[in-house]
């Protein structure tokens, strides 16, 4: 009776919101993309290396989003959609030198 409760309660949760998962995963990989520009920037222009080690701080936790990412598009609950969320697991994947398949 109280798992029934509970299962039921959690069924608003089961599907992704498509929205608010594209939006998320646009501002995640164009932050990521941007910190590593940011860093190629630093060491290409001669700059010390600690300040490219400082960036390196922030682009750890944006690369750590996109493996969560890639994570939950591999249970389909990032989208709706198993198609695209295939698509941005293989993407993440690339980024995060994790075979999407594979996982």
């Amino acid at each position: 009776m109280v798992e029934n409760q509970w299962i039921a309660s959690l069924k608003p949760y089961e599907g992704g919101d498509t929205w608010k998962s594209i939006r998320q995963f646009s501002l995640t990989l164009g932050s990521y993309l941007i910190i590593l520009t940011a860093m190629v920037y630093v060491v290409s222009a001669g700059l010390p290396y600690w300040f490219a080690l400082g960036l390196a701080i922030p682009a750890s936790g944006f690369h750590v989003k996109l493996f969560i990412i890639m994570h939950d598009c591999g249970h389909n609950s990032y989208l709706a959609s198993k198609r695209a969320s295939a698509w941005i697991g293989r993407i993440c994947g690339l980024l995060t030198f994790t075979p999407y398949y594979d996982w």
